[in-house]
């Protein structure tokens, strides 16, 4: 079985994706996480990654879904995997499709995380502060989520993130296309 979970950073797919895993028994497969691996061991794809990232270019999603293929294709994923922000895009997902299909697998599920983004970036901020001690945390968390629906309240702006934190890398939501393609199309 594999499910891919769609949905902005911070929308809560990585904490649902372990409880899914434990439950289910089939590996969470973060991409993040497989491409820091991937670096770490040196994997040609790996290598290949590092070369455009020295560059300070994204790496293509030819790439990033080799090394998933790779991950797809060891024995841990036999039963199935929950793939966390493997596809944001329409192109992402036609590949994601397409190299599942050469190994023989295919998305059997999908959830998708609808969180309006003006609810996660004081979530983010917060979770933040979380390192430090007691009752900073508390004021800290309080201020963040004031601050961020007063802003909301007066300026009616729901998509605000990069404005207060530009360090903040802001995702947006999966797009119609995205949703569209998953609920109408094909799922392979």
């Amino acid at each position: 079985m594999i499910i891919v979970l769609l949905g902005p950073p911070g929308a809560g797919k990585g904490t649902q994706a372990d409880k899914l895993s434990a439950r289910l028994g089939i590996p969470k497969i973060a991409t993040g996480d497989v491409l820091r691996a991937a670096l770490r061991d040196g994997t040609k794809r790996g290598l290949e990654a590092k070369s455009y990232m020295d560059r300070g270019d994204l790496v293509p999603d030819s790439v990033i879904l080799g090394i998933l293929q790779d991950v797809m294709t060891s024995p841990a994923t036999a039963k199935g995997a929950i793939l966390d922000g493997a596809v944001r895009t329409v192109p992402q997902a036609e590949g994601l499709g397409a190299m599942l299909s050469e190994i023989g697998k295919k998305v059997d599920n999908v959830l998708l995380f609808d969180i309006e983004v003006a609810f996660l970036y004081p979530w983010a901020l917060a979770m933040r502060t979380l390192a430090w001690p007691g009752l900073i945390q508390i004021v800290v968390f309080f201020l963040i989520l004031v601050v961020g629906y007063v802003y909301i309240w007066r300026k009616g702006v729901l998509n605000w993130g990069p404005e207060f934190d530009p360090d903040y890398k802001h995702a947006p939501k999966p797009g119609p296309a995205l949703v569209k393609r998953y609920r109408y199309g094909t799922r392979n």
